[in-house]
């Protein structure tokens, strides 16, 4: 009998099967991170357009309103100043008030929590003080 030089058929596919399973085994677990990392990005820059909110409110002088639904837009009483179109999450604002901040900080009752429903079911929270500042990032 000659001596084999290489690997059979049977040797190479059975090789194939098992490095298919181990990435589509994997492939879940790397999907849920890149999405609840795409979600906390999403989250920060959230976080970012309510302190340009807050601090645009005191420099230009007038009231600002940021609405969440159906596209994110921070709004004087005339004109719209900002947009971000929301593509992978749904934003949502739980609170007794408006999120209105107004020209002197200390009239200010934004206090609530604002809710970023992401893909895959992923949800995270904005806690906003009285004054606008975020305090809890879960």
């Amino acid at each position: 009998m000659a001596k084999q030089n290489g690997s059979s058929l049977l040797e190479i596919l059975l090789s194939l099967l098992l490095f298919q399973w181990c990435i589509f085994s994997l492939w879940t677990g790397v999907k849920d991170l890149l999405s609840s990392h795409q979600c906390k990005n999403d989250l920060f820059e959230l976080q970012s357009l309510v302190n340009w909110t807050r601090t645009n409110a005191i420099l230009r002088h007038e009231n600002l309103s940021l609405e969440l639904d159906p596209i994110v837009q921070v709004k004087t009483d005339k004109q719209v100043l900002k947009r971000w179109e929301m593509i992978s999450f749904k934003a949502t604002w739980h609170s007794q008030h408006p999120l209105l901040f107004r020209l002197n900080s200390l009239e200010n009752h934004v206090n609530g929590d604002l809710i970023l429903h992401c893909r895959g079911g992923i949800e995270m929270h904005l806690w906003l003080n009285r004054l606008g500042h975020s305090r809890y990032i879960t």
